[in-house]
């Protein structure tokens, strides 16, 4: 599966937004998880968070080498992102934890 950064502004703000919300969801989700001490939880997102960090690093690398064109709305979708995903996360699994 190849995965890579758009080229368009709004299409690097978007991929850098969702990439961040993904990352910040799993990451909030794994903090609840553990403070509560659930094993399922803890496992489940600690994997898709190592996952997820691989898949960034590679498609964020790949994005540097073949431009230098990434500030701006690149750099805004991806803080934007992140605070979107905790929030979202917080919603989810107060939910899904029951707390």
């Amino acid at each position: 599966m190849k995965f890579k950064a758009p080229k368009t502004t709004p299409g690097k703000f978007l991929f850098y937004f969702l990439i961040q919300f993904i990352s910040y969801a799993i990451l909030v989700a794994n903090g609840r998880a553990y403070m509560l001490g659930s094993y399922f939880w803890t496992a489940a997102t600690d994997t898709l968070f190592a996952s997820m960090n691989f898949i960034v690093l590679r498609c964020v690398m790949k994005d540097v080498n073949s431009s230098d064109d990434l500030h701006g709305w690149s750099m805004l979708g991806y803080v934007i992102g992140g605070t979107f995903g905790s929030l979202f996360a917080i919603w989810v699994t107060k939910n899904l934890y029951g707390h």
